[in-house]
């Protein structure tokens, strides 16, 4: 976003005197990077592995020593192989959940034999085989993998440049590219761009309150993707799982991909299967969604704009009024005490327990917003802990990081530090016991209001990295420069912005899911988050963030929740009918009939735009409404089912058509609710047909309006009542009775 959309639209959300204040912060910001700036880095030629000299075998590998490198293969599985590339900084285990993996049989073999040049051995590259996965290492470091007989990857060796690396695979003309987390992109990630080459950006951000297609980056970028080929046969995809938290970029383009991280070791994962394999082979590895409370499936409302507990009350009156099923509702900032987390504001919410208490009666939970950002408050006590304990991120000279954020100056805790993960679960306890039963994570990129520049806390932020490195003895006591407060804790200086970015709203997640479970080890923790990284599903569910309100933004936002659903995140959904707009009846009626087979179900919205409640379109549209909520309470016993499976293999609930049927392979505009139920939502305005693509098998309409015989396109028509169900033949037991 260009600097003077960035004001414009600091305007808009928060008015001028905020939007001064900002640029005051940005200009302080500025100034921490100037004077905090590491010198330039002498430039160093690029270097590569070398000449391969050796090959030792290994307890379930191998290590490789190369003129400029070492390489360990090491396979987890006889289908998932790890590779690390020596030199490089061992990344932390932020991701990995499994640890400890069964002896695995490889046997080695030389691709040729060695030829002696001189008096040395050269060496020719050899291959590693296990099962139906074989890696050959070639003389250069080159890296081919096969699934029996068929080549399904070929790289080239990584090639330093200082601590940052790159490295490049080739790509047949016919491979779909599907993954990286959240993107505002096509299903096929190489599609955006056909005739060149397309650049995603691995850095979590704030677009700003407002994306559409082709914004990048995101709020959750995850370092991995999936390959599919529709010459190789289904059981010959494959994942790669880049274990690098750095920031960074990957490419695809019309022969090759290209991947380039700013530091850390080459350290990546290799996985071949179907699709359905290779992501449950991934989640075996970094983890899997736990089971959720059985209210998280129903149906959310939200609005940044319910400032009062008489709000609240008035929006549930809504709901009974109208006869709709209501399942959570969420606390936006407005119930915090000036913003400041972990506080409620008693003059607009005087009695939360009470009014947490009588919702629940309904059978409604509350859900109460947190936000990582601690005002700079002398007397507040989260902050003046933070400081006494060291608990928030630096610059390099140990004084706390300050960014404005919803309460101003803020300080940040730094979740890369155990103490500061533990003193921060601790806190969710003053909500618990005012009733809240769920919590929604925001801002955690981290994200910060500026005036130009990435919307983020400055890039000299310092992060202990779980107390990695050397204590400056300089630093013993800290005294903050502006307020005489003095920070006396312990502070290690183990990592900086560009490495610890994308990790923040992980740990925030880790934080608030570990703490819950301490707090409460017989309630089930439910978060949703913003941000996150590979292994969040362990801890938290998804939303899209701020998508914006249009026709265009309804057909991207499925296609971004499938390719999220790729990632290894089974849960997702979005705010219905987009953030900030003004979505007209008939979008708005759309959208919530796709939102009912997602799995995050919540309407949400922007404050100065027009109410959206579920009725105030009128009828038809409240009656339409009505059914689909009711809809979803039928489906709960399926949805529940997949949650199940979610829980033990790492499948989506939502999947794209090449997920059971890889003949399906580039079907974008409709999807699957677990393996039964086909779903094909109407995304173009003023449609009175649409046409569905049927898989393989006998397909019958969920509306009772015929059976279909699959491998086919049929041409169904629509009305604002309805959008084309339909539920395959011989599957989807849990669905019988349901229609």
């Amino acid at each position: 976003m260009n600097p003077l959309k960035q004001i414009l639209t600091s305007v808009q959300f928060i008015g001028l005197p905020a939007t001064l204040r900002i640029v005051q912060a940005t200009l302080l910001r500025d100034w921490y990077e100037r004077r905090f700036r590491e010198p330039a880095a002498p430039e160093i030629a690029p270097k590569s592995p070398g000449e391969l000299l050796g090959v030792e075998a290994a307890p379930s590998g191998a290590r490789c020593k190369f003129t400029n490198a070492e390489l360990e293969i090491l396979f987890l599985t006889p289908h998932l192989v790890r590779l690390s590339w020596e030199p490089g900084q061992l990344p932390l285990p932020y991701a990995i959940a499994k640890t400890e993996w069964l002896p695995v049989d490889v046997t080695i073999s030389s691709s040729r034999r060695p030829r002696r040049r001189g008096r040395r051995l050269e060496q020719n590259g050899f291959t590693l085989t296990s099962g139906e996965v074989s890696l050959t290492v070639g003389a250069d470091g080159g890296i081919t993998y096969h699934a029996g007989d068929v080549e399904l990857r070929a790289e080239h060796p990584p090639r330093w440049e200082g601590e940052a690396w790159t490295q490049h695979s080739r790509l047949d003309a016919e491979e779909r590219i599907h993954g990286l987390g959240e993107r505002a992109a096509t299903l096929n990630l190489r599609a955006s761009a056909p005739e060149s080459s397309v650049t995603y950006q691995m850095r979590n951000t704030d677009p700003g309150g407002h994306y559409s297609t082709g914004d990048d980056p995101l709020y959750l970028n995850i370092p991995l993707y999936i390959s599919r080929n529709p010459r190789r046969s289904a059981n010959s995809s494959y994942l790669i799982f880049y274990e690098n938290t750095h920031q960074g970029e990957i490419s695809f383009g019309a022969e090759e991909s290209a991947v380039h991280f700013k530091g850390g070791m080459p350290r990546y994962y290799f996985t071949a299967g179907t699709v359905a394999e290779v992501v449950e082979n991934y989640t075996e590895l970094t983890g899997r969604a736990p089971l959720p409370p059985r209210w998280a499936l129903g149906y959310h409302q939200c609005r940044w704009g319910y400032k009062t507990a008489q709000d609240i009350r008035e929006v549930v009156a809504g709901f009974k009024e109208h006869n709709l099923p209501l399942d959570a509702i969420h606390l936006d900032i407005d119930y915090m005490d000036g913003y400041r987390v972990f506080t409620v504001d008693e003059e607009r919410f005087p009695d939360l327990a009470a009014l947490t208490a009588e919702l629940k009666e309904d059978g409604i939970r509350t859900v109460a917003i947190l936000d990582p950002g601690v005002k700079v408050d002398p007397n507040y006590s989260l902050y003046q802990e933070g400081v006494k304990r060291g608990l928030f991120c630096t610059t390099p000279a140990g004084k706390p990081v300050r960014a404005t954020v919803w309460p101003g100056e803020c300080c940040f805790p730094d979740f890369t530090n155990p103490k500061t993960r533990a003193w921060w679960g601790e806190q969710y306890s003053k909500l618990l016991d005012l009733g809240v039963d769920g919590f929604w994570h925001d801002m955690n990129e981290p994200a910060a209001f500026v005036g130009w520049g990435p919307p983020s806390v400055p890039s000299i932020t310092r992060y202990s990295m779980e107390n990695r490195g050397a204590l400056h003895s300089h630093l013993d006591a800290l005294h903050l420069e502006d307020d005489g407060e003095t920070q006396t804790a312990t502070q290690f200086y183990g990592g900086n912005h560009i490495e610890a970015n994308n990790i923040y709203g992980l740990m925030m997640n880790q934080a608030g899911y570990n703490g819950l479970r301490q707090l409460d080890p017989d309630r089930r923790p439910w978060i949703v988050s913003r941000a996150g990284w590979a292994g969040m599903q362990r801890y938290a569910w998804n939303w899209t963030g701020d998508v914006g309100t249009s026709w265009t933004t309804l057909r991207q936002t499925l296609i971004t929740m499938l390719n999220i659903g790729l990632s290894g995140i089974p849960y997702t959904g979005s705010d219905i009918g987009g953030f900030g707009g003004h979505p007209s009846a008939e979008l708005f009626t759309r959208w919530f009939q796709m939102a009912a087979f997602t799995p995050f179900f919540r309407g949400h919205s922007a404050t100065g735009t027009p109410r959206r409640e579920p009725w105030v379109y009128g009828e038809p549209y409240t009656s339409i409404v009505r059914d689909f909520l009711n809809l979803r309470r039928r489906l709960m016993p399926y949805l529940y089912t997949l949650a199940q499976e979610a829980a033990q293999t790492g499948a989506p609930l939502m999947r794209p058509l090449f997920w059971d049927f890889p003949e399906m392979a580039d079907v974008d505009d409709q999807f699957m609710l677990g393996d039964s139920l086909l779903v094909a939502p109407v995304l173009r305005e003023g449609a009175e047909s649409r046409r569905v693509t049927l898989p393989p098998g006998e397909w019958h309409s969920w509306w009772g309006e015929g059976v279909w015989e699959g491998e086919s396109e049929v041409e169904v028509t629509v009305t604002i009542e309805r959008i084309p169900l339909f539920v395959q033949e011989g599957r989807g037991s849990e669905l019988r009775g349901r229609r």
